[in-house]
């Protein structure tokens, strides 16, 4: 049986809307990012119920794709999903993967909010998430017993795994 709600997580840089988009297509889901609710154009921030409101929302149907890391979403996330896929990454290959995207002028991460790259988010990438915010993720997914949980570095990883359902 091919899966029909998804959550992706891990850390910005490691592909997850990549692969989002991807099987969005490939299995004819719809994708919602947790970044399009979190944020408001110009980057300006919801507050935190709201962001956790929203992301609710978006996992309320039938079929759905969810990605993102906000951890206060993740186990309204992952309550009715039948997939959890954490996407493993080096931080340093995903902080040059956000820099690149950003210095190619790549994709916006929420409607009116173009990519950007400072120095509290590389600190995330490179510290705080790998050192802190990981563990409390992979805490979350252990604890769960909703949907299998697969660990993958590449796309080529998911394809077999959804292929060999």
């Amino acid at each position: 049986m091919k899966p029909e709600k998804i959550v992706i997580v891990g850390s910005p840089g490691a592909g997850k809307t990549t692969i989002a988009s991807r099987l969005s297509q490939e299995l004819n889901l719809p994708h919602h990012q947790v970044d399009h609710v979190a944020y408001m154009p110009s980057w300006k921030r919801r507050q935190n119920d709201e962001i956790i409101k929203l992301a609710t929302k978006q996992v309320k149907g039938e079929k759905w794709i969810s990605d993102g890391i906000y951890i206060k979403t993740i186990p309204a996330r992952i309550k009715n999903a039948d997939l959890i896929i954490y996407v493993k990454s080096n931080p340093v290959v995903c902080a040059w993967r956000v820099t690149k995207r950003w210095v190619n002028g790549g994709s916006y991460q929420a409607p009116g909010c173009p990519s950007k790259v400072d120095y509290p988010f590389l600190k995330y990438i490179l510290w705080t998430y790998p050192f802190f915010h990981k563990k409390q993720i992979l805490n979350m997914l252990d604890k769960q017993n909703q949907a299998p949980v697969i660990s993958i570095k590449t796309y080529n990883e998911i394809e077999n795994y959804i292929n060999e359902r």
